[in-house]
Formats: structure tokens, C-alpha cells, sequence
């Protein structure tokens, strides 16, 4: 009978252990060299930072102690000052939120194809980030996920994207060229809030919503294409914009909004310009 519970005991211990083992493998940050990551369970390895602040130029391993990396977690890199360039394997899919915010260095990124979800945050307030490239197959731009970064100069955004996260390039003083896809649908609240250098917009036929205050103080901004697809304006979405004219469609949603605030427009298929009163 002893035999009996102690052989029970030690198998109940046995089985606990492992599952704890599992349960760390599958959740908790470990180590290897310089990396910290975590696994999720039937995705692969997620990226969790370094032990010591990166400097300089960094690349993502792709695969770590026999795993694919799959992704790069919340705030994996959040503040590191001195990262100036960082290189993303191709097997990447996630980009979590905050996952760069504030990397003041970093000059440019190229997302490489694979990547599906850019995070809320993801590159929020890097100052010195210039350029960056995103690949078609990227379908979520997230809140604020390039906002506040001064000195972007350009963005081209996929067909892949059908929403435009709030807040996305907010406050990006320097972007002064923003190409949109067809496959758009959504440009969210306050996505291009304060891009006082923007001079220019062409919004692509599918897009059915602008949000509230999605170009508002664009100083520069003059001209905005909108599609006849476009069934609802935010408020103050083009607030500020003091020497916009808007082409837009004969008879639609787009004229009535621009009769309601007006605002200068002409249509598209005649080029004839319209003031209102």
C-alpha cells in the first residue's frame, strides 16, 4: 500500500513538474547570450529585448535556441537610445506595440515582407527617423504607430491595409508625401494630425470613412482627392487647412460636406472649381 501512494506521489510530482516546465517554456522570458525572448505556444519565438542596451546596428536573429522568431514583443526595445539600425528576418509576422517607441537614433526601418500587424506605438517618438518601408501584406497599422516622428519624410501605405490606425502619423512635421493604396477603407481619427508639411492627398477609391481630425492643422495641405465611396467626414477633419480645395464627385457625400464647411472644391471629372459660401 505504501508502495502504491509513494509510486502515485512521484508520478502527481513528475507530471506537475512538467507541466511547469511547459507552462515557463511557453510563456515566461529566458535568456540566451545577449537575447531575452519568450515562446508562444504553435507561433514560435517572441522576441522580448536585450540583456544590455543595443547600440549601433542590431539584427534579429531568425531562429533562437531551434525556434523560429516570429515576433518582436511589447516594448522589446523601448528607449534604447543608441539603436541606430536594427535588420527584421523575414519570418517576422508581429511587430507588438511600443516595440521601438522612443528609439531616438533609429534613422530608418524596413519591414520585411511577412509582417502582418504593425503595433499600437510600435515606432512612436522616434525623432530621427527618416524613411521607412512597409510591404504589402502588412493589414493593421496601429494607433500612433509612426506618430510624433518629426523628420518622416515620406510613407506609401500597401493595398494590403484596409485601416489606418488613430493617431498613425500624428505630428509628423516633416512628411510631405503620403501615397494611398486601393484596398484602403478607413483613415482613422487624427491619423495625419499635424502634418503641417503635407501639401498634397489623393484618397483612393474603397475609402468610406475619414475620421475626426484626421488632417487637421495640415498648414500646407492644398488639395485632397476624395472617391465617391466616401460616406462619412469627421469632425474637424480638415481643420486648419485654410488653403484646401477638395475634388470630389458630382452629387456626392463628399460636395455636401464640402457646401456644409465651406469649403473650396471642384469636381473631378470637369476640374471646374467651386467656392462656397
Amino acid at each position: 500500500m505504501k508502495r502504491r501512494v509513494l509510486g502515485f506521489l512521484l508520478a502527481f510530482a513528475c507530471a506537475m513538474a512538467f507541466a511547469a516546465g511547459s507552462a515557463r517554456a511557453e510563456g515566461t522570458v529566458d535568456q540566451t547570450g545577449d537575447w531575452r525572448y519568450r515562446i508562444v505556444e504553435g507561433v514560435g519565438a517572441e522576441i522580448a529585448g536585450r540583456v544590455r542596451e543595443p547600440k549601433g546596428e542590431l539584427a534579429v536573429p531568425d531562429q533562437i535556441d531551434g525556434v523560429a522568431v516570429t515576433g518582436i514583443g511589447k516594448e522589446a526595445f523601448y528607449r534604447c537610445a543608441g539603436l541606430a539600425s536594427i535588420t527584421i528576418p523575414e519570418g517576422v509576422s508581429d511587430i507588438g506595440s511600443e516595440t521601438f517607441a522612443r528609439c531616438s537614433a533609429l534613422t530608418a526601418v524596413e519591414i520585411p515582407y511577412g509582417v502582418a500587424s504593425i503595433g499600437d506605438d510600435a515606432f512612436y517618438y522616434c525623432e530621427g527617423l527618416v524613411s521607412v518601408s512597409i510591404p504589402d501584406g502588412v493589414t493593421v497599422i496601429g494607433d500612433r504607430a509612426f506618430g510624433n516622428c518629426p523628420v518622416l519624410a515620406s510613407v506609401a501605405i500597401p493595398e494590403s491595409v484596409a485601416s489606418i490606425g488613430d493617431g498613425a502619423f500624428s505630428r509628423c512635421a516633416g512628411l510631405a508625401s503620403v501615397e494611398l493604396r486601393e484596398g484602403l477603407q478607413r483613415i482613422g481619427d487624427d491619423a495625419f494630425l499635424g502634418c503641417a508639411a503635407l501639401a498634397s492627398v489623393e484618397i483612393p477609391d474603397g475609402v468610406e470613412s475619414v475620421g475626426d481630425d484626421a488632417f487637421r492643422f495640415c498648414f500646407d495641405l492644398t488639395s485632397v482627392s476624395l472617391p465617391a465611396s466616401v460616406t462619412h467626414i469627421g469632425a474637424g477633419a480638415f481643420y486648419g487647412c485654410d488653403g484646401l480645395t477638395l475634388t470630389v464627385e458630382a452629387g456626392s457625400y463628399a460636395e455636401a460636406y464640402a457646401v456644409e464647411n465651406s469649403i473650396p472644391y471642384a469636381y473631378a471629372e470637369a476640374g471646374a472649381s467651386r467656392l462656397t459660401d
